[in-house]
């Protein structure tokens, strides 16, 4: 009995291991990986799009760019751009970071509240330095690297020993702190915040020592020259000024023009002949710190909103970062001399095209509609929309393509010769009929269906408050609509009249059909899912969520029914719930980095893509999490078989 006992072990490893083998390949089992599969979550495959920009500094031999964004470090080949690394670990966007010395750490802050330290020749966290109550907005490293200073929207400056990894020190301030530096000799920090106000302490007594004169506004950035007598400051309508640090006596003030009377951002070059400066508007200049004059104006506003600047170690080249992109350029001649792509603005809405191959998302601020081949994982396409964009959709032969803004203008395009086909305004919900040819949208206070080959509009239907909220079944013979009424109407196509209407307690917010039309899925403000079945028009189940249901949707094969949860204030979370759709019961929860704006199945069924905060789609795959604990679930059970077998 003993040897078969053993022979059964052996059995159950050996079936195991095999099940292991067989499970679909995921981005951690990747010998080449790419930076789609940098750092990803359990049950992601990849990521499009590496976030939002919020700050950029070289390494001390000018041979990497660190770029703070939303989904962590981004680490780049100074030289060629290329990806080397992504630090992950913080739980909300990093907004600084700062070398030490001699590049051998990073410190980083966050809109989680913590200060961590890196080690860049392992790759590896170091340790996370706690104690903030908000948002860490800047960062730097002591010249001789023992200390860490940090300032925060809890209105304070915190000194960290890097040695001992714990608070030093806390320096008060009366509101946000937005900037912090060192000066180089190590013995005054200067700190300025949203007071108008910028202090400078000393590190020995941990006291304050002085305050520049009282600024017009918010003070954004400072930086001390190299050789530590002249502080450069940005502030809200003031120009950028020069202050002598021993006298604490203004030098000068740049002034570049009329209409551009703020600063928000202040850098010296690291031999200290050069600052570069750059206005609200996008407008970035080069000033010669010797002569106060003006040598270039490397971006002339309106533009992209710059979010940092950092020059090279040689002071030759400057670079730039806004939102979504870095720019490298020469100091001397004021061009530019190369662009680092691939981040971007806040993620919109994703869809797949019916045949898998294309996804598309939008940046939702800025009014762009970006077509990714998804085999490839690059960028295939870009539309200009110009407008704060709601979502966009295929129809089903993926010709055409929908895009639809924040204030109701529907544009259709032509996915073949990336151009606009016709445009709808004054809507609300819209969806296409499964074969193409129509389009249904809601309006004010009726539903209309329109002939996508003349562009014509068929019929009306007047149906106050069901304008959100459309959805067709799979032969386009019914048309489903919710309300803020709480009730979901069933509308029959052929004899173009309402053939039912099912209720919740409140607002109904979404509406799915199943693959085979056999059952209708919708959820509301009353925390539930609702099943109503097609044929007997009766309530087939209910799912209880611990929240509104924001979205719903049945997978392809109408196995599986995704969900997500809407806060108060109508935003999603972070959290995808999948549910057996036969059974009703809970499957597994796939977690974005950030809220999830939006979400959509590939036509297989075996992909999610979620689109987020974070600004980045990432594709998850469905099975992994499944797969995992069904084995998982085995083994407990094969134990628990040996545990009663007689030794």
């Amino acid at each position: 009995m003993k040897t078969m006992k053993t022979t059964l072990v052996y059995m159950i490893i050996l079936f195991t291991f095999s099940l292991f083998i067989l499970l679909p390949q995921t981005a951690a089992a990747q010998t080449d990986e790419d930076l789609t599969t940098f750092s990803l979550p359990e049950g992601a495959v990849a990521r499009l799009g590496k976030g939002w920009i919020y700050e950029i500094e070289y390494s001390p031999d000018g041979s990497l760019l660190a770029v703070a964004s939303t989904i962590g470090i981004w680490l780049y080949d100074a030289e060629s751009g290329i990806e080397k690394a992504l630090l992950t670990g913080h739980t909300e966007s990093v907004r600084c970071v700062s070398f030490n010395s001699d590049g051998t750490m990073l410190v980083s802050g966050s809109a989680d509240n913590t200060v961590r330290l890196w080690n860049l020749t392992t790759g590896m966290l170091k340790t996370t330095l706690t104690g903030h109550e908000g948002t860490v907005n800047s960062v730097d490293f002591s010249p001789d690297d023992t200390m860490v200073a940090s300032g925060s929207d809890d209105d304070s400056v915190g000194l960290w020993d890097v040695a001992t990894e714990t608070r030093i020190a806390t320096l008060w301030h009366r509101y946000d702190v937005n900037s912090v530096q060192f000066r180089p000799d190590g013995a005054t920090l200067a700190s300025a915040d949203d007071d108008y106000y910028v202090r400078l302490w000393d590190i020995e007594t941990l006291t304050q020592k002085a305050t520049l004169e009282r600024f017009s506004g918010d003070v954004y950035s400072i930086s001390f020259s190299p050789d530590g007598t002249t502080l450069a400051v940005g502030a809200h309508r003031h120009y950028a000024s020069l202050w002598d640090v021993g006298t604490g006596r203004l030098l000068a003030a740049l002034m570049p023009g009329q209409g551009e009377d703020t600063v928000h951002l202040v850098g010296f070059s690291r031999d200290g002949n050069t600052l570069a400066c750059s206005s609200p508007n996008g407008t970035l200049r080069l000033w010669d710190v010797p002569t106060r004059t003006e040598n270039a104006t490397l971006i002339k506003g309106p533009s992209n909103y710059i979010r940092s600047v950092s020059f090279n170690p040689d002071s030759t080249t400057l670079a730039s970062a806004s939102w979504n992109e870095v720019r490298l350029w020469d100091v001397d001649t004021g061009i530019e001399e190369s662009k680092f792509t691939g981040h971007n603005e806040q993620i919109g809405n994703v869809s797949f095209s019916p045949d898998g191959s294309l996804l598309v998302y939008t940046d939702r601020y800025v009014g762009t509609v970006y077509l990714w081949d998804v085999a490839t994982r690059t960028e295939k396409a870009t539309l200009w929309h110009g407008e704060y964009l709601w979502r966009v959709f295929f129809n089903s032969d993926g010709t055409t393509l929908a895009s639809q803004t924040g204030g109701g203008v529907l544009r259709l395009w032509d996915v073949a010769t990336e151009s606009e086909k016709g445009s709808i305004s004054d809507v609300y919900g819209a969806s296409f009929s499964p074969d193409g040819t129509r389009l249904a949208t809601g309006h004010y206070n009726n539903v209309r269906l329109w002939d996508l080959t003349t562009m014509s509009e068929i019929i009306r239907f007047a149906s106050p408050g069901h304008n959100r909220v459309l959805d067709f079944n799979s032969d386009g013979s019914m048309m489903a609509s919710g309300s803020s009424d709480a009730s979901v109407r069933l509308w029959d196509l052929t004899t173009l009249e309402r053939k039912a209407e099912f209720w919740h307690r409140y607002t109904v917010f979404t509406i799915s059909f199943n693959s085979d039309d056999t059952m209708l899925a919708s959820g509301s403000e009353d925390n539930t899912v609702r099943f109503w079945d097609l044929t007997t028009l009766k309530r087939k189940a209910t799912l209880e969520h611990s929240d509104d249901v924001g979205s719903l949707s049945f997978s392809p094969d109408g196995k599986t029914l995704v969900s997500i949860r809407q806060n108060y204030g109508g935003s999603w979370d972070s959290w995808l719930h999948l549910w057996d759709a036969t059974t009703g019961t809970y499957r597994t929860s796939l977690e974005h980095s950030s809220k999830i704006n939006t979400y959509a199945f590939s036509p297989d069924g075996s992909t999610i893509a979620t689109g987020s905060d974070d600004n980045t789609v990432q594709l998850w795959d469905v099975n992994t999490k499944q797969h995992f604990w069904a084995i998982i679930m085995l083994s407990i059970v094969c134990v628990s078989v040996l545990m009663v077998i007689p030794s």
